[in-house]
């Protein structure tokens, strides 16, 4: 279980918002496809702050939520849509003049005043874990490369160099920024310090060691007016002083709980959260002015049986704010009185981890989700299992459609799991049915990796242990991983991927390299080696792990390898690997062919597009992923649909497809966009869009007889979206006044139109 701190916030406003389960993102280029990535509304939280009218949770993966608090309405802000430099974003805070600040894993600091984006001088390191802000409105940040440093309005100053820990304030602040020290890399807490920090000097420290070593690694630090508390999954810690005051989770050895959760208000009363696997999630609200003597853990306020929470903060009105397991934003008054937000959109993805992807011969997609198989047949998400289902497991690793049209999912063995939750099922009729083992006594479970069908109706797969072949539901072990010295005749204990070329030979690709299938013996393909870099001892090579096989109609091999890609044909090869930036990454996840002979190419940190000696490169940065680790990918009549670790799935649309009118395009059905325009005092056009369609819109600006005169982008991702009109045209020329016909133009359509006059 992931744990995540949550800071203690000062007081600010904000602005407005609107969450779909399908996120409105806009398109790269004028040349570069359109993206609509779906994603579940179960994100994990890692940090959430509230101002007066919105809650902000930032995610590990999927960007930046805003939730409106009245209405529910939100907004999904990512780097494809925003100025967001990074999609896992570590804490948020609000700083002097109200502006959202987002510490990011991998993207350092940036600013968002609702409107622009800024990002702030790099000197507090791309890795950001914790962020602060003083009385003063100095910025504080501990960077996991750089240590505590503060921001003294242009350029960052050191204050700690090796830090390993938290960072707080009280509110109302005195000016102190508390920092807890666990000094030790490894957590130890024997080794930790508190220190106290008014304007910018060492005003106090305080060491831990008395607490030691009976305190495990702790999680949560925050501060009130008077105290300091350390969160620990058995115990929380308050420090008055130098005076600690411990209080177990757990009254008695026979309860396990552990804290996943520590907030404190403004007047002084403790939130604390504990989770049980057994029993869920307990709230517990400690009032420090009225029961001063009770105990933290005396009484539950709330229980919530099928969630955990893992942050929280407290508004100004004394509403503390819960980012729960399942997605869901919980409100709880200062009467203790707990409710959900009625979080706008709906579902569509049973889980964010995309591990399979099919399209199949009608058209109709399929993936596998972290929590079972979604089908998508245009305009309708089904999720199974549904009654009457039983599927392999949860974990359907492969989809598969064989020569009869049935579609097979293959399931892997999760770790805290029986063997029971693997093997394979096969769709039959409107239902999903597991394949029986009986008809082998050997095979007791199927710890599926991989599986693909025959030129003859046969199903093959291809297993951590093993492999088989699945004739009219009868299992046949054709394959046996094994270890030895010889490594071009060994199947290893890795085999990753299976493929059938057009002699229908089968392929398999393993730790060791390619092996086919000839007179039920598998042999090394050494072809392979020749495309592979000499090693820098000059030493024989000894084979190379192929992660990813795809044979094409005409028998041209894509290879994708540990090192890159191979495309090998007979006796013409070429290898595709980092160097000239063709891939992103050297490790190949996932390959797809499209329909003009190229393939798509996943890896670890984002998707490339290979099409004879040409390739293009989609990442967060220039798309609308969400995730830069692809883990699936399939492509059709210019659609590209794409599977990410953590970020959903994503679909690219290749305008230079004329294929916008076939129903797997339509996310939703469509609806009329509703466009209001004002003119401002300085002679500019605001224009107010409500409804903005799934993959976002432009808007256009042309005479009454249709010349154009400029097109505008919005200024947010989401509705209500706002454009404005200067008054000037393409070269930036002012334009007479008059009327004019405003056009919104999206999803290859015109949506919308409206005449103006402009004075």
């Amino acid at each position: 279980m992931k744990r995540i701190s949550f800071q203690l916030l000062p007081h600010h406003r904000f602005f407005g918002g609107a969450l779909l389960a399908t996120v409105c993102l806009s398109s790269i280029k004028a040349d570069s496809p359109t993206g609509t990535t779906f994603i579940s509304s179960g994100r994990t939280y890692s940090a959430i702050i509230a101002d007066q009218t919105h809650v902000w949770a930032g995610t590990c993966g999927q960007g930046l939520l805003r939730i409106n608090k009245s209405g529910g309405e939100t907004c999904l802000y990512t780097s494809s849509n925003s100025g967001l430099p990074d999609n896992c974003i570590r804490d948020l805070e609000l700083d002097k003049q109200g502006a959202l600040l987002v510490g990011t894993a991998q993207g350092g600091v940036v600013r968002f005043d609702g409107t622009a984006w800024s990002a702030l001088p790099e000197g507090a390191g791309r890795d950001v874990r914790d962020l602060a802000v003083d009385s003063s409105g100095v910025i504080w940040a501990y960077g996991q490369s750089t240590g505590v440093v503060r921001f003294n309005g242009t350029a960052w100053a050191p204050v700690i160099n090796s830090f390993n820990g938290k960072l707080a304030t009280s509110f109302p602040s005195s000016g102190s920024v508390w920092m807890y020290d666990r000094r030790a890399p490894s957590g130890e807490c024997s080794r930790g310090m508190i220190y106290e920090y008014v304007r910018g000097g060492l005003q106090s420290t305080i060491s831990l060691e008395s607490l030691c070593p009976e305190t495990s690694t702790p999680f949560f630090f925050i501060a009130d007016e008077k105290h300091r508390w350390i969160g620990a999954p058995e115990e929380v810690v308050r420090i008055n002083g130098t005076t600690f005051t411990r209080y177990p989770v757990n009254s008695d050895t026979s309860t396990r709980k552990n804290l996943t959760t520590l907030a404190v208000s403004f007047n002084n009363v403790l939130l604390a959260a504990t989770t049980d696997y057994v029993n869920g999630c307990e709230i517990y609200l400690w009032d420090q002015i009225n029961h001063f003597e009770g105990h933290p853990f005396d009484s539950m306020a709330i229980s919530f049986p099928d969630r955990y929470i893992r942050v929280a903060c407290i508004d100004y009105e004394e509403n503390f704010w819960l980012g729960a397991s399942d997605g869901s934003i919980i409100r709880i008054d200062r009467n203790g009185n707990a409710s959900a937000l009625p979080l706008s959109g709906t579902m569509t993805l049973p889980g964010n981890t995309i591990s399979s992807l099919l399209v199949d011969r009608d058209d109709t997609l399929w993936a596998g989700v972290g929590n079972g198989i979604v089908r998508f047949d245009g305009e309708h998400w089904t999720t199974y299992p549904a009654a009457g289902d039983t599927l392999g497991g949860t974990t359907p690793c492969a989809l598969a459609q064989d020569s009869s049209g049935t579609i097979w999912a293959g399931f892997q063995q999760p770790l805290h799991l029986s063997s029971i939750q693997c093997g394979l099922a096969y769709r039959s009729g409107p239902h999903w049915k597991r394949l029986a083992n009986s008809s082998a006594s050997s095979v007791t479970f199927l710890n599926v990796k991989a599986i693909a069908a025959d030129r003859t109706g046969d199903l093959w797969a291809v297993c951590t242990e093993h492999g088989y072949r699945i004739h009219e539901l009868f299992i046949e072990r054709v394959l046996e991983t094994r270890g030895s010295s010889e490594k071009y005749t060994a199947l290893d204990n890795e085999v990753n991927t299976i493929a059938f070329d057009t002699a229908n030979t089968a392929w398999i690709g393993t730790g060791l390299g390619l092996k086919r299938f000839s007179s039920g013996i598998w042999v090394n393909d050494s072809a392979l080696l020749r495309y592979l870099p000499s090693p820098e001892t000059g030493g024989p090579r000894e084979g190379v792990r192929v992660t990813s096989l795809y044979i094409d109609a005409d028998n041209t091999f894509w290879i994708g390898t540990a090192g890159g890609v191979i495309r090998l044909n007979g006796n013409n090869g070429s290898l595709f690997d980092t160097s000239g930036g063709v891939l992103p990454a050297n490790e190949v996840t996932c390959i797809a062919p499209d329909e003009s002979g190229g393939a798509w190419i996943g890896t670890k940190n984002g998707l490339v597009h290979l099409s004879g000696t040409s390739h293009t490169q989609f990442t967060t940065s220039n798309s609308a992923l969400l995730d830069n680790e692809i883990t699936a990918v399939a492509a059709r009549a210019g659609d590209v649909w794409i599977g990410t670790q953590a970020g959903g799935l994503t679909l690219l649309t290749n305008p230079g497809i004329s294929s916008v009118d076939r129903s797997i395009h339509r996310a939703a059905p469509a609806r009329q966009p509703v466009v209001s325009a004002a003119q401002q005092p300085n002679r500019s056009i605001r224009f107010t869009v409500n409804g903005l369609p799934a993959d976002g819109a432009e808007l256009s600006i042309l005479t009454l007889q249709g010349r154009l005169i400029r097109k505008l982008q919005a200024s947010s991702p989401c509705s209500p979206s706002v454009y404005v009109w200067d008054g000037t045209d393409l070269y930036h020329r002012r334009v007479p006044g008059g009327m004019f016909l405003a056009v919104l133009k999206g999803s290859g359509r015109m949506l919308s139109s409206l005449k103006i006059l402009r004075r």
